[in-house]
């Protein structure tokens, strides 16, 4: 825990709330307003970190870092392993035991349902992604195959039973802005 006093992360958007129980980090007029701003206002809908529980950190660095050859953005052995994923998105893999520590008891992430999902530019690259990831030491649970809602996508494992879907999807565009447009597709893939 005391390795983790000494990392310097980047400011969250919440980072101006008063700690539970606290006083505000700043001045009174600046205290006003921001009470203000938060009680009046909706939550911006936006994910900036995912963070997942893992049984052993040095398993998870070798899958995704050594064999996938993810560029890690931060890497405390035995307690937290960053990636940077997307423009403000970062995927947090953090020692299961800790986690539980800081947000209460977890369960199995292998019986958690949800996939993270990893689009690609065609079926061929979803092959690949999937021959890739089984390489790396994953297990495919499902393989690439063509979708009734008209696009391809397979699903792997990590070590820890993190469940990836990787997808082709000819409706998915994402503008420079980074706003997402889903198109609806029928079987034949046209938009």
């Amino acid at each position: 825990r005391d390795r983790f006093k000494s990392i310097q992360y980047p400011p969250a958007p919440w980072a101006q709330l008063p700690p539970r129980g606290g006083a505000y980090p700043f001045s009174a007029p600046q205290c006003a307003f921001h009470r203000v701003q938060w009680q009046d206002q909706n939550v911006n809908p936006h994910v900036s970190v995912v963070t997942v529980g893992v049984r052993d950190l040095e398993v998870t660095y070798a899958f995704y870092a050594a064999r996938l050859g993810w560029t890690p953005l931060q890497y405390v052995p035995e307690e937290v392993l960053f990636f940077q994923v997307n423009h403000g998105l970062v995927l947090s893999f953090f020692r299961a035991d800790h986690l539980a520590a800081e947000a209460g008891p977890l369960g199995d992430i292998r019986d958690a349902p949800f996939t993270l999902g990893h689009n690609v530019e065609s079926p061929a690259d979803v092959d690949a992604v999937l021959a890739k990831a089984a390489g790396a030491g994953g297990q495919i649970t499902a393989p690439g195959s063509q979708m009734s809602w008209g696009g391809y996508s397979g699903y792997f494992t990590d070590p820890d039973g993190v469940r990836w879907e990787v997808c082709f999807n000819p409706g998915l565009t994402v503008g420079t802005s980074g706003q997402v447009t889903l198109a609806v597709l029928g079987p034949d893939m046209s938009g």
